[in-house]
């Protein structure tokens, strides 16, 4: 992978939650504790550019920040735009083959919510060996993990996201590729004994251009549930043994 001239920091931990599973809970509160202290914490590094890899963090910089606290002077991208611009410039060069046939799981927040859906298809055209059964978010379908529903009905969660395993073996796949941290623990939760492989769009990407990446999915599950912890008072992790 060949990323030249790029300078970059992070910005994690729960401290920086966005607040936008709370905001789309009707509550307003941790959006309007954070999203300042957010801001201002981008703009003191010096910041151009902000990308995140959740969709709900996209929505809640890109649209509900700015109507609350006014215009960012920093361009806000989710990964999948960040991913397919570098492509396009030549930044990033994918040359080891992935000889998938890949169904990409359309995250609801980044692409109903947000109208933002052909950067990671045009980034999976662009791997070797990749093949991309839906090529348009035409039928796409939630993972069951937003909206609360993951909270409030884990086990119905669950089946809702063992129903985008029906749709990929329908289409041939053997491999899921989504970028939203939410759906990725929906799908690995419900993927345990399936034989179709998960994949998140930068993980995917970056085997293709020849880096191997440790995914801790128990780690990803822990970090989700601690996230909600914080904006959903009484929240208990589900029990889905």
């Amino acid at each position: 992978m060949c990323i030249r001239d790029s300078d970059y920091t992070v910005l994690s931990g729960l401290e920086y939650c966005c607040g936008a599973v709370s905001a789309g809970a009707g509550d307003q509160g941790p959006i309007c504790k954070h999203g300042q202290k957010n801001i201002d914490e981008i703009r003191k590094r010096g910041a151009k550019v902000l990308i995140t890899a959740c969709p709900g963090c996209f929505k809640a910089f890109k649209d509900i920040y700015p109507r609350m606290f006014g215009k960012l002077d920093f361009e806000v991208l989710q990964v999948s735009q960040y991913l397919d611009r570098l492509l396009k410039e030549g930044r990033l060069t994918p040359e080891n083959a992935l000889k998938f046939r890949v169904f990409y799981h359309d995250p609801c927040h980044l692409t109903r919510g947000m109208g933002v859906y052909t950067e990671a298809r045009d980034v999976l055209e662009k791997i070797p060996g990749t093949g991309l059964a839906n090529k348009t978010p035409e039928g796409s379908a939630c993972c069951g993990f937003g909206g609360g529903v993951r909270v409030n009905y884990p086990s119905e969660s669950i089946s809702v996201a063992s129903d985008r395993f029906r749709a990929a073996e329908k289409l041939g796949c053997d491999a899921i590729i989504t970028n939203c941290g939410g759906c990725m623990q929906n799908l690995a939760e419900a993927g345990k004994n399936e034989k179709i492989k998960i994949f998140d769009l930068a993980e995917y990407l970056a085997l293709a251009c020849g880096i191997k990446i440790e995914r801790e999915d128990r780690r990803m599950i822990e970090l989700v549930n601690r996230a909600y912890n914080l904006c959903v008072p009484g929240y208990k992790e589900p029990d889905l043994s």
